[in-house]
């Protein structure tokens, strides 16, 4: 979108302000019902809530072992790609972390994992039946800035929690 802007401006024409948060999309707070969307129904139906969706995630309190192994810090921004693959932008790298995610069927409830590293096992994994399960923050839809694996981070993220909103703002 950006770029057709620029093309346009080089061509001489009119073009409408384009700002970070007008190309977020509308967010949504996740709340208890849309976690017990994302929890308590099947699997296939767990993942249309976060398939396709850029998401703010903050862990929390982690085992310091595991905050030190995931190639993302504890306030990040993740995009769940419909195909399964992962991107994270998060304060702790200056470059785009890919991994990969699911939503795993455990009988009774689901659990959300995003995962890294050879055979995932650099992940963490959210459920009902754990204490830090609440670390979905935020969804907006698509990948809203336009994430890509290996890449440079559009910008330096605070190691404090921001909104989407927020972020957005603070891109060029």
């Amino acid at each position: 979108m950006r770029a057709l802007a620029a093309l346009a401006v080089l061509a001489g024409l009119a073009v409408p302000s384009l700002t970070p948060a007008a190309e977020l999309g509308e967010v949504t707070t996740v709340d208890r019902a849309l976690l017990g969307r994302l929890f308590n129904v099947d699997a296939p139906e767990a993942q249309k809530v976060i398939s396709g969706q850029t998401a703010r995630i903050e862990l929390g309190e982690i085992e310091a072992e595991l905050a030190e192994r995931l190639p993302y810090g504890p306030n990040a921004v993740v995009f769940f790609d419909p195909d399964g693959d992962l991107l994270v932008w998060s304060s702790k790298s200056g470059q785009v972390a890919a991994g990969y995610w699911e939503v795993l069927d455990n009988g009774a409830f689901n659990d959300v994992c995003l995962r890294f590293g050879k055979f995932g096992l650099d992940s963490v994994c959210a459920s009902p039946e754990i204490a830090n399960n609440e670390w979905l923050k935020e969804l907006a839809p698509g990948n809203a800035f336009a994430l890509a694996a290996n890449q440079p981070v559009p910008a330096a993220l605070s190691a404090e929690p921001s909104t989407l909103t927020e972020i957005a703002a603070i891109l060029p």
